[in-house]
């Protein structure tokens, strides 16, 4: 990492050569990728957005005031230009593996935020200490910002027609950052868009999430259905297979990231597979302990082990049996539910069996409800 010298001495920089060097030292510190635009507010967006809040596509996760996703200026008030960051995800050559679930790319590893929240922090020190800004925020995914759109106007990439920035060098294999600055910059110019008539991500979509190009419904796409903390409709459960966390399933099809050849991803790879009915033995603090530092880990254990309940019903291995009906007479309503609708998957006497005597003793009624549509099956 390139030492920040807190002495002032690169104020002097002309102007045009000040991207240059922010682009060297974001580099040094870590970052694959970096581009520059204005902090002008993104009104070309603004018409969409209150679209998509008009159909319901809104994500839960979105922040729900429309003003500051689309004006940077409203976050920091003196925002003259934005610093676009990216880093690759790890490589994610896995298989359905019997018993295990799959954790997305963006999962893997040590929490991206918390690589990207220290990385941007060294930056930010350079910015203020070494190159004359006065006030600079960072932010990363948890931001009021849309972090594509920051990325696609700054030239880190073109918006593929799965919603996901494309790089012409990593592909759409990677994470999104930002840092508003109270200094004007040289800006980089906006990628062509290059996904052509591909329709790949569109066919594959397993949900018909992305039902038009640039076009995504996120209440119904698998990688926002596991972190989800809404009951998750039965049909998407089954669509959900042995997802733990995330869904790469539109950027794996992508051509743009077939090509790519990337030996070492700058995050840290981490598990690929958890043993499903591991995760499901684990304590609270187990949990924390085990994978607490994890990017997958900030949903919290229960909507982990809700995942790796549906991914037991989804493999129907009558061995998942005892296990389930032991989750099944547990304290946790949501554990409850979904062991109910696995059990059911599964099917056989022994299931059909621990069902019936859950539905004497439960009174939640949506467990209840569960246990009863599980029976019909």
């Amino acid at each position: 990492m390139m030492p920040v010298t807190g002495d002032g001495n690169f104020q002097g920089v002309a102007f045009m050569e000040k991207a240059q060097l922010i682009k060297e030292v974001a580099r040094e510190i870590g970052f694959d990728l970096c581009g520059i635009t204005t902090a002008e507010p993104f009104y070309e967006l603004e018409d969409f957005l209150r679209l998509r809040a008009k159909q319901g596509w809104q994500s839960e996760f979105e922040h729900k005031e429309l003003e500051k996703r689309i004006n940077p200026r409203l976050v920091l008030p003196e925002a003259r230009s934005i610093i676009a960051l990216g880093k690759t995800y790890p490589p994610c050559e896995q298989n359905a593996t019997p018993g295990y679930g799959i954790i997305a790319r963006c999962g893997r590893g040590i929490d991206y935020h918390v690589d990207f929240r220290k990385r941007m922090n060294a930056l930010v020190q350079f910015l203020t200490k070494d190159l004359g800004v006065t006030k600079a925020v960072s932010m990363v995914d948890t931001g009021p910002l849309i972090d594509r759109a920051v990325a696609a106007r700054a030239g880190v990439g073109w918006y593929g027609k799965n919603c996901s920035i494309i790089s012409p060098e990593w592909g759409s294999w990677i994470a999104l950052g930002e840092v508003l600055l109270d200094m004007d910059l040289p800006v980089d110019e906006p990628l062509v868009l290059e996904c052509g008539q591909c329709r790949r991500c569109l066919e594959a979509c397993p949900s018909g999430a992305l039902f038009a190009p640039y076009r995504v419904n996120p209440t119904i796409c698998l990688s926002q259905l596991t972190q989800t903390k809404a009951i998750i409709p039965e049909v998407y459960r089954k669509l959900l297979g042995n997802r733990l966390y995330g869904c790469d399933t539109c950027q794996e099809v992508c051509p743009k990231n077939k090509r790519l050849k990337i030996n070492e991803p700058s995050l840290d790879p981490g598990e690929a597979v958890l043993r499903a009915e591991d995760l499901l033995a684990l304590t609270k603090s187990q949990f924390q302990q085990k994978y607490g530092s994890s990017a997958f880990a900030w949903r919290g254990k229960t909507i982990l082990q809700r995942n790796a309940i549906i991914a037991l019903g989804n493999e129907k291995n009558p061995d998942s049996v005892p296990l389930l009906t032991e989750v099944l007479q547990g304290p946790n309503t949501v554990l409850r539910g979904y062991s109910a609708w696995a059990l059911g998957q599964i099917g056989t006497r022994k299931a059909k069996q621990s069902l019936q005597a859950a539905l004497s003793r439960e009174t939640e009624p949506w467990v209840l409800e569960e246990i009863s549509a599980a029976l019909k099956n």
